[in-house]
């Protein structure tokens, strides 16, 4: 009797949340809401809609009445097969044709389009492979934003490769009926990472083989204590935090399985559990306290207590924990029933080590899920934040599996839930997979949040430049000016810098930066004018901000050495120069920078050597004219002077300031050299 009576709790559950799921969407469309999940409707095409509903409801139908035979089917090899081809089939139909979502018109770039790669540690492993990739297409001919793309696509459906391959074997591990199997993989793969197996442009799909590996390692080590499988274990969570350092919400499992392991005590499930759960609190306590040490960390995070200019913004705040939730009830719209078969005593203890594994992950991946900040606004970033609901699809297949097993839901429910599993996450799949289609979700949010729509407007404009399709490009860039008051402001002082307007340029600088503090593009200007002006110490607090946020960026190292520069430090600006030098050596601003500083620092033979080098690639650079009339004047061969001076003058561009002091200095030598004709 208790067992028929889970059986239809879980039954009731399901169809319930299958139902609220459908009617939720369908009411919130109608009615407009402000809710962006349920406006997604009212973008997918309507002929979409239709044959979905119509595949949900004929499969849930032939697989409840004919359960028997759709189970007896699924152990057969030829239907292994067919599956598999018809998952990559799927995955086809719904990959991501641009590199609109999340951040990945700047993963591109960040490949494709510099000079010299700067790689962050905290991603190091995934981007290093990538940008190997990148250039074994570029020896094969490819252009480089093409060769770009490609190299992201083909690091991504490598993980999506392992990411089946480690589903496949988990459910091997975890039952020996084939059916079963099927039933175990789909539920895995569909609940939650779907959408990071379709090709996403960036390094979270990484994220979904490292968890379902994990699950693997960690299902061994629960049945049976062994060097290779506690191996596996801690060298996938290592793995995985080379490639990103995300993965490390994987470290109180993995802490929490270990200790269990170890211990022979009937409760090793449960100290196992308080251990990972005290790793897990100190982890995100100390995650919150660096970020009040590193900007660039807490531009990534929701904070505590918000960060301008959406200060009600906050980590507990009402409005995040909808999105959050949103994204979840969009990609695991039956998930409440997850928790309808947690509430159920497990009787093996190997079954309970696994199980307060897979919860530890599961907390784990859903903090940080709740703790990131979207790049973009939610819309466009929900495909990268599903990487870390994972563990819920593997924490859903695993107790399933039991559940079938001890009798507590019968088989038909175990089908059902398996098919509303992988057809319910389907609905919203095209929204967040064509640009197309997201384009006027996308653009209506911005335009209710206007902080996105810079970011957002780029995005769409670098994708759609990307796949020719000049007319939308063009209208979002040309949408930028009038709609999005950052960026007009940003370029309203570039244009005031450009003529001369500096201090008018500083006084809407500091109102940008007061509205957007983690945007380093307005500090790094302020910072350069600033310097321009002499007012070095009111310049240094966003030298030092810049740094924080992206140390690697050209314009902001070049502003941390003009700092010392200018303050007539120049040994150690020519430390930091040639620090610059080193990581960006074709860039001819900086070896211009190093000559100048090393000729104020008293190094005339050095300064002497660039200047010749320079002028051996190409004559017409302009400084190192001016750098050798300066050592000539110094040493007294005014007429190698006059002549280097002339040429300076001949090849610096219109604009240049210097051009009137070295005007003046040029009439002096003459003087000197012909007092006649001067007096």
């Amino acid at each position: 009797m208790a067992r028929s009576g889970s059986n239809r709790l879980v039954l009731t559950a399901v169809l319930a949340l299958a139902g609220l799921f459908v009617a939720a969407n369908i009411i919130h469309s109608l009615l407009q809401s402000d809710y962006w999940i349920f406006q997604a409707w009212r973008f997918t095409p309507l002929w979409y809609l239709l044959v979905w509903g119509a595949v949900t409801i004929a499969s849930s139908i032939l697989v409840w009445c004919y359960h028997d035979r759709v189970l007896s089917a699924l152990g057969t090899t030829r239907v292994h097969l067919a599956l598999l081809i018809g998952l990559i089939g799927t995955i086809a139909i719904f990959h991501y044709d641009s590199f609109v979502f999340g951040d990945g018109n700047l993963r591109v770039a960040q490949i494709a389009q510099s000079d010299t790669l700067i790689i962050s540690p905290w991603e190091y492993g995934s981007v290093a492979l990538v940008a190997g990739l990148f250039k074994l297409l570029n020896m094969f001919g490819l252009a480089a934003n093409t060769a770009g793309v490609w190299a992201w696509r083909l690091y991504s459906f490598g993980c999506s490769a392992l990411a089946i391959w480690g589903a496949l074997r988990f459910a091997q591990a975890c039952t020996k009926d084939a059916a079963h199997r099927v039933l175990v993989t789909a539920v895995v793969v569909f609940t939650g990472p779907f959408l990071m197996l379709c090709g996403y442009i960036g390094v979270e799909p990484v994220i979904v083989p490292t968890v379902i590996w994990f699950s693997v390692a960690a299902y061994r080590l629960s049945e049976k204590r062994t060097i290779a499988s506690l191996g596996l274990l801690w060298g996938t969570v290592a793995l995985g935090m080379v490639m990103t350092i995300s993965s490390a919400f994987l470290l109180p499992a993995a802490v929490g399985i270990t200790v269990a392991s170890l211990l022979r005590s009937r409760k090793n499930w449960l100290i196992g559990g308080l251990c990972g759960l005290a790793t897990m609190a100190v982890a995100f306590l100390f995650l919150y306290y660096r970020t009040e040490q590193s900007m660039a960390l807490a531009r990534l995070l929701v904070l505590p207590n918000g960060k301008l200019p959406l200060t009600a913004y906050t980590l507990v705040s009402w409005q995040n924990i909808i999105d959050k939730a949103l994204v979840f009830f969009a990609v695991i719209p039956i998930g409440i029933a997850i928790l309808v078969l947690l509430f159920r005593r497990l009787a093996a203890p190997s079954d309970r080590i696994f199980a307060m594994t897979a919860i530890l992950a599961l907390i784990g991946g859903r903090l940080t899920h709740v703790a990131l900040d979207p790049t973009f606004d939610i819309v466009l970033d929900l495909p990268r934040l599903t990487a870390y609901l994972t563990p819920f699809g593997v924490a859903f297949a695993f107790y399933l599996d039991r559940r079938a097993k001890d009798g507590m839901i019968t088989p038909r429910t175990m089908a059902l839930i398996a098919v509303l599993t992988v057809l319910l996450p389907l609905a919203g799949a095209p929204i967040f997979t064509k640009i197309k289609i997201v384009d006027p979700l996308a653009e209506a949010m911005a335009l209710r949040h206007d902080y996105y729509y810079r970011t957002t407007a780029l995005a769409f404009r670098d994708a759609y430049f990307y796949d020719r399709d000049l007319n939308r490009a063009n209208a979002w860039e040309q949408s930028l000016p009038i709609r999005s008051p950052d960026f007009l402001n940003m370029r309203g002082c570039y244009d005031l810098a450009a003529g001369g307007r500096n201090r008018d340029a500083l006084v809407s600088l500091y109102r940008l930066v007061g509205r957007q503090p983690y945007w380093a593009e307005p500090r790094a200007l302020l910072a350069t004018l600033q310097l321009k002006l002499g007012q070095a110490d009111m310049a240094r607090p966003h030298v030092d901000t810049c740094l924080m946020l992206d140390p690697y960026n050209v314009i902001h190292m070049q502003n941390h050495y003009r700092y010392f520069q200018t303050l007539g430090n120049f040994d150690t600006a020519l430390t930091l120069a040639d620090d610059a030098g080193r990581l960006y050596p074709r860039d001819t601003d900086i070896a211009t920078d190093i000559m100048i500083i090393a000729l104020q620092a008293g190094q005339t033979a050095r300064a002497d050597s660039l200047a010749s080098g320079m002028l051996a690639s190409d004559t017409t650079h302009a400084y190192p004219h001016l750098i050798r009339g300066r050592i000539a004047e110094k040493n007294g061969q005014y007429d190698s002077a006059v002549v280097a001076y002339r040429r300076f003058l001949r090849y610096a561009p219109p604009g240049n300031p210097d051009i009137e002091i070295i005007g003046k200095r040029l009439e002096a030598l003459r003087t000197m050299q012909h007092p006649a004709e001067g007096h």
